[in-house]
């Protein structure tokens, strides 16, 4: 595996696509807490997120990458 990408398309079954209405920085966390207590463990990658003001931005957010052991050791 050479970047991130990389490793986005080789655990594209363990990646769930977030693509609009997803809070930064309350909804990514709500929804880990949540994956967790039910023992499920994908990757998030948010897109279409706002900045703190509320404005469009085109930075995307990739977390729960080391939720498991599984994508622990892949990466």
């Amino acid at each position: 595996m050479r970047d991130l990408r990389s490793f986005l398309v080789d655990a594209a079954k363990a990646v769930w696509h977030l693509d609009a209405g997803v809070d930064p920085r309350h909804d990514l966390t709500a929804l880990q807490h949540e994956l967790d207590r039910h023992r499920r463990f994908p990757v998030l990658h948010a897109r279409g997120l706002r900045d703190i003001a509320g404005r469009p931005t085109d930075i995307s957010v990739v977390t729960n990458l080391t939720a498991s052991r599984e994508l622990t050791a892949r990466a």
